[in-house]
């Protein structure tokens, strides 16, 4: 069983999260641009036709992938990357391509997206939680290492 569950945090990080577990319902609405579609409907359906596991016949294993997703304005992906490994290479792997695989909508902003995404293990609203606080101190990590990382190319004064 494949599920998932995704917060949405838009730059600047929003009041409230978004949340969804799929194959359990909606709650509330982030709509598109253009009203006509709902964000977590269309992300959600693309995670169900896209997710698979990469050896179908693999029962045993389970593992569940925090990635952190940024899309642009127009509902291109500009990056995907792992927050937390589920362990197993192969399922960060399916992870990272579903993420960069499914269709997101314009919204006109650039937003991150945490999804939580299980292989063969039912994602929890502790989990859901978790995932925020570890995309919250990853996107720290990130920013510290940008910083460092300019601050290493300027020119002694």
């Amino acid at each position: 069983m494949n599920t998932s569950i995704f917060q949405n945090a838009i730059r600047p990080i929003a009041a409230g999260t978004l949340a969804l577990t799929l194959g359990l319902g909606l709650a509330g609405a982030a709509q598109a641009k253009d009203g006509a579609q709902d964000v977590r409907t269309v992300v959600a359906q693309g995670i169900d036709k896209t997710l698979r596991l990469p050896n179908p016949l693999d029962g045993a294993r389970r593992g569940i992938a925090t990635v952190a997703v940024t899309i642009d304005g127009k509902g291109e992906v500009r990056s995907a990357d792992i927050v937390r490994s589920s362990g197993w290479h192969d399922y960060d792997r399916e992870a990272l391509r579903t993420t960069r695989s499914i269709s997101y909508p314009a919204t006109g902003k650039t937003s991150s997206i945490v999804m939580v995404l299980g292989f063969n293990k039912e994602v929890t609203t502790d989990m859901q939680q978790t995932a925020k606080q570890q995309f919250l101190a990853w996107r720290q990590e990130q920013r510290v290492r940008l910083a460092n990382s300019n601050e290493a190319q300027q020119p002694d004064s």
